[in-house]
């Protein structure tokens, strides 16, 4: 389980695996994000990752 509050003036947007948060600073244009994802249990070996991840691809930002 995880608490986060992030730095104030960020905005953020939910998905389905992670929730990231933006901050745009529009005075000289430059821009942070940080992004927090969802774990899951590992399968043991990276041949068995490699076949999940194609049975279900991860939903990226």
């Amino acid at each position: 389980m995880l608490s986060y509050s992030p730095p104030k003036g960020y905005t953020h947007e939910l998905k389905e695996s992670a929730v990231r948060y933006t901050f745009i600073n529009k005075k000289d244009k430059s821009w942070s994000q940080i992004g927090i994802f969802k774990s899951t249990l590992s399968k043991g070996s990276l041949e068995a990752e490699q076949e999940k991840a194609k049975k279900k691809p991860a939903e990226l930002f």
